[in-house]
């Protein structure tokens, strides 16, 4: 099964065809950039599957592939001076957030085989999987094209999706990701809605939810991003993202800023007018099955305020029966 889907990603997603994407409200599409980023990672993965269950061969196969195809992306799908990734191959002058850029930090690629097994030394000698410029570059063109509001998805629409801007803001310098955050959180602070918090909405104009309404979905749990990187790779990050961590101690300690917008969220979560007639109980019943979750215990305060918001919403959004 593994091998077919490995075969699939390697016919498919160097040239991605006309298709949509998880991104489906913004319609049909050939040669996404995002998209066949996605694939190559995903063929490099395979390459670690193999190499863990002791298929040497199989892992060299498709490591060799996946190097091939990255340098190919970086020819059809960054801009020519290389500062951004384009939307699509052949759209040129447009731009795009590749968000799916998180996933090779989270798989640790930048490492020798093992996750970590290696030293430090042999971290540096070796060449990473996407080079770090392609992360500095996105950092610096994702500052230049923030809104009031967020980033926007794309060069399309002023339209962005809250996961994925936490996606892409867990691997930018510390300077992009505070203004990422502070934006978000001046949409929450200043737009008006009756409906559980979103992760569609405008950057621009009154920050209003998009003729698609998504309200209190799971991949709010996105949001959570820079937190998972904070522990990935044993805490061994490459040595060029040290820009993401100015005057940290740590890789990607939770910001200020982060703080900031998950206490607000909360305050809105408290404050608005839910289309529920049971909100006080739904809150209560969030609250108790908070409590209830082990997991839930060692959290920060203000992760437990957030998981409390996404609970509460749910119950409003599909009326549970509370008894």
């Amino acid at each position: 099964m593994w091998k077919q889907w490995a075969g699939y990603l390697i016919r498919e997603s160097l040239i991605p065809r006309n298709q949509l994407c998880t991104d489906d409200f913004a319609g049909w599409l050939a040669n996404q950039t995002n998209l066949a980023l996605k694939g190559i990672i995903g063929i490099r993965a395979m390459s670690e599957l193999s190499d863990l269950v002791g298929e040497t061969e199989d892992a060299k196969y498709y490591k060799n592939i996946s190097d091939v195809y990255i340098e190919k992306w970086q020819g059809y799908g960054l801009s020519r001076d290389r500062t951004h990734a384009k939307l699509a191959y052949t759209w040129y002058g447009s731009w795009t957030t590749i968000y799916n850029l998180f996933a090779d930090a989270l798989l640790c690629f930048h490492l020798p085989s093992g996750h970590g097994a290696g030293s430090g030394d042999a971290e540096s000698k070796q060449k990473h999987f996407i080079p770090d410029d392609i992360y500095k570059n996105q950092s610096k063109w994702y500052l230049s094209v923030l809104q009031r509001y967020g980033l926007p998805l794309d060069s399309r629409h002023l339209y962005t999706k809250s996961d994925w801007e936490f996606f892409a803001g867990a691997i930018t310098s510390t300077k992009t990701r505070k203004a990422l955050v502070e934006s978000i959180a001046r949409w929450v602070n200043e737009t008006i809605t009756d409906r559980p918090f979103t992760d569609l909405y405008d950057t621009e104009g009154e920050g209003d939810f998009s003729p698609v309404r998504f309200m209190a979905r799971p991949v709010v749990g996105g949001h959570f991003a820079p937190l998972v990187l904070k522990h990935a790779c044993r805490g061994k990050p490459p040595r060029a993202w040290t820009f993401s961590t100015q005057k940290t101690t740590s890789w990607l300690t939770w910001p200020q800023r982060w703080q900031r917008i998950s206490r607000r969220v909360f305050r809105f979560q408290l404050t608005m007018e839910w289309s529920c007639k049971t909100n006080c109980r739904a809150t209560q019943v969030a609250v108790e099955l908070a409590n209830r979750r082990v997991w839930m215990h060692g959290l920060h305060p203000d992760i437990q305020s957030i998981c409390i918001l996404i609970i509460t919403g749910a119950i409003c959004e599909s009326r549970w029966e509370l008894g």
